[in-house]
């Protein structure tokens, strides 16, 4: 495997990808499935994207903030787009199940508890 592809795959483990432009990387925004957070940005925004529906959900509140939502576990990219349509922040969003989910699955399917 060439030494670029390994690079790369580990950047991608790690949470960070390239950005669009070829310069800065994307870090990684972790949230919990069924969970979300809201998002304050500098500076305006003309739209807001979300690659994969699936795994997450985007849904402005202002022309400055949104809520990010978590609906099933998965890694999508999220872009934040200004009014002449060009790339002004993104980062790669990561959903994980939660500690407390996974406990009452886990309890649910054995019947005893853990701790």
């Amino acid at each position: 495997m060439k030494l670029h592809h390994v690079l790369t795959t580990v950047a991608f483990l790690l949470g960070l990808a390239p950005n669009v432009g070829g310069g800065t990387p994307i870090t990684a925004v972790r949230i919990t499935q069924s969970e979300g957070v809201v998002i304050t940005l500098p500076a305006d925004m003309g739209s807001v994207l979300i690659a994969d529906a699936t795994v997450a959900n985007v849904q402005p509140i202002s022309d400055r903030s949104f809520f990010l939502y978590g609906k099933q576990v998965g890694a999508t990219v999220l872009f934040v787009l200004d009014a002449s349509d060009k790339i002004t922040w993104q980062r790669r969003v990561v959903v994980t199940r939660s500690l407390s989910q996974l406990q009452m699955s886990l309890r649910g399917n054995s019947g005893a508890a853990i701790p």
